[in-house]
């Protein structure tokens, strides 16, 4: 178990009542499969499910077509915006789970990474022309752009819950709570769940004439 990590379980925050019975269903729960437990307290795999996400964020937005559109800086700013909470968040998790087998500020490099592959997606601008103009064979359809963006929302829900149970329930070394900057990164997780759900809005309503491209587009 990480070691910053202790056995001994907290007594739960004064809270909600249907919050603390869910919290106390997962604690009991735990207690039940240990090694449920200590893969869930595990660095690798919450740092494994921050930057799954950081991936899943990075081509969603390469498959947006929107981006092709008058409407391109708005997707790119809400890109860039979760790319900014998503590298924020692990630097959150360096500090409170750290991997140990790992550098400090391991995290720059996936940071740098990701940086230059959203900065390097080439956004052209694509208008109706009475043309046969599909779009690039790259992009993904419809269904497979939808999919994408459903299961980033569920990892996005489960590591914002995981990381708040983990701290109600568990003594740790630091309580992000204590810290302002920690605390704020933490809190600003439920802003990029609210940015994907407008980027899932726009998707599962896109049509291409909305947005002036080729009805080719529509596929």
């Amino acid at each position: 178990m990480n070691q910053f990590i202790k056995k001994t379980i907290k007594p739960i925050k004064p809270m909600e009542a249907p919050l603390k019975k869910n919290l106390s269903f997962i604690t009991n729960l735990l207690q039940a499969l240990p090694n449920l437990e200590l893969l869930m307290l595990s660095p690798v795999l919450r740092a494994s499910l921050a930057i799954i996400i950081i991936i899943l964020n990075l081509y969603s937005y390469y498959h947006n077509r929107i981006r092709f559109t008058k409407y391109k800086n708005y997707i790119f700013y809400i890109m860039l915006l979760l790319f900014i909470l998503d590298v924020a968040f692990l630097y959150l998790l360096d500090i409170i789970a750290p991997i140990v087998s790992l550098p400090k500020y391991w995290w720059i490099l996936i940071m740098t990474i990701a940086g230059i592959f959203l900065l390097s997606i080439n956004n052209n601008l694509i208008q109706k022309d009475d043309t046969f103009n599909p779009p690039p064979l790259s992009l993904y359809r419809k269904y497979t752009r939808k999919t994408i963006l459903i299961v980033l929302l569920l990892l996005y829900i489960l590591s914002y819950i995981l990381e708040y149970f983990i701290n109600q329930t568990y003594e740790t070394d630091i309580d992000f709570r204590d810290q302002k900057i920690l605390n704020y990164i933490f809190k600003s997780r439920p802003i990029g769940i609210l940015l994907l759900i407008i980027n899932i809005y726009l998707s599962f309503n896109f049509h291409a004439c909305k947005y002036n491209l080729p009805d080719t587009w529509n596929l």
